[in-house]
């Protein structure tokens, strides 16, 4: 792994992935840094009540996403969020 970076983003949930996108598009070099093991903060799915049975537990940050600035500016229409 590089030593420098030009930005280090603190969390890797969509916010931040977002911010990691526009930075690198605009020539930085980035690091992001999540102290979970999966990235995408309101956007992750978990185990949480029953062994098998998987949830969005921020479901309600998902409403959005579709048609979110950041998916037209970059044309990612297509995407498959789950």
């Amino acid at each position: 792994m590089k030593e420098t970076f030009d930005a280090i983003i603190i969390g890797g949930g969509h916010n931040g992935q977002i911010l990691s996108a526009y930075l690198t598009k605009a020539g930085l070099e980035t690091l992001v840094l999540e102290r979970r093991m999966e990235p995408g903060g309101g956007l992750c799915t978990e185990e949480v009540t029953v062994p098998g049975f998987y949830h969005n537990v921020h479901a309600s940050s998902c409403a959005g996403c579709r048609t979110c600035r950041f998916i037209k500016i970059w044309n990612w229409r297509n995407l498959e969020f789950r």
